[in-house]
Parts: structure tokens; sequence; C-alpha cells
């Protein structure tokens, strides 16, 4: 039952994600403006829902349905914030600063490497 509620979490996510898109597909030149709001959107609603689940016992299920489901389908970077934010909580400032700088520069990386890897061989 929970993959089930994850998995319809994870399409009411990505059919977000698609409308924030075309609702900011005019703004401001190439700008990824989408995709800034729905990291920055997931990343408020990941720490509220965790804190929310905290505090009020929430039921696993339904947690797992918003965090990993709708918010993963809407953003995995509202996943990123929330770890590296509880590094941060534990004092593990290197980790945390690491784990900024690796993900955005090593997966900006990754996906350039990609791209020239599909580009050397079509």
């Amino acid at each position: 039952m929970t993959v089930l509620l994850i998995g319809l979490g994870g399409f009411a996510g990505a059919v977000g994600r698609y409308g924030m898109s075309l609702l900011t597909k005019g703004l401001s030149g190439d700008f990824p403006w989408g995709t800034l709001l729905v990291n920055l959107i997931g990343s408020f609603c990941i720490g509220l829902v965790y804190q929310m689940t905290l505090a009020w016992n929430i039921d696993e299920r339904l947690s797992s349905m918003v965090m990993l489901g709708v918010l993963g389908g809407f953003t995995t970077f509202s996943t990123f914030s929330l770890e590296t934010l509880r590094l941060f909580e534990k004092g593990d400032l290197l980790f945390a600063l690491l784990n900024i700088l690796l993900s955005a520069a090593a997966c900006v990386f990754a996906a350039w490497l990609g791209r020239l890897l599909v580009r050397t061989f079509s």
C-alpha cells in the first residue's frame, strides 16, 4: 500500500512540476525560473512536512506519500536541502558544505558529461 501511495504522490508531483514550467515559460530570458521555484517550494514543503511528521506523529505512509512521492516527483532538490540542513544542525559543517559543493558542481559536471557522451556518439 505504501508503494502505491508513493507512486500516486509521484504522479501528482510530476504533474505539478510540469504545471510550474508552463506557468513560468514566458519569464525573463533563459533563466530556469520554473526549476528554481520548484526547488524552493519543494525544499520549503519537505522541511514543513518532515517537522510536522516529527511533532504530530503523522502516519508514516502519509508522510512517505508526500515527501517521497509528491515532493520526489516535484523536485529531488527538496531531499538534498533537508539532508544538508540536518548535517548543519548536527554540526557536521564540513559534510554539509561538501554536500553542497558536490551536489552543485559534480552534478552539473555529470550532466555535461552525459551530454558530451551522447554528442560524441551521435
